[in-house]
């Protein structure tokens, strides 16, 4: 994966060997940049990848949220689609046309 379309935004990501206490980072606009360490797999490489979905959001719409909300987020969003794959992969296929 290269890009993201966020709404109407095209952003670049990467996965790059980090410094060990970070595993992500966003860089906003105008050249937006997620960048995931390479070191990071499964469930920590994809909760990695919706804080830096939402740090882009925050971004997007300057929203007032604070890295302990975006954590909060992260680790919830995470948990609902996981909790619910069924619910989830309908509303796919919905927003998806299919």
């Amino acid at each position: 994966m290269n890009t993201v379309k966020l709404g109407p935004y095209n952003i670049q990501v990467e996965r790059q060997l980090l410094d060990d206490k970070t595993y992500g980072s966003y860089e906003g606009f105008p050249d937006s940049l997620i960048i995931v360490d390479a070191r990071l797999e499964g469930k920590a490489m994809v909760l990695t990848f919706i804080h830096e979905i939402i740090e882009a959001i925050i971004d997007m719409y300057d929203i007032p949220l604070g890295e302990t909300h975006v954590r909060i987020l992260e680790l919830t969003v995470g948990r609902f689609v996981e909790d619910n794959p069924e619910l989830v992969r309908g509303w796919l296929e919905v927003l998806s046309g299919s």
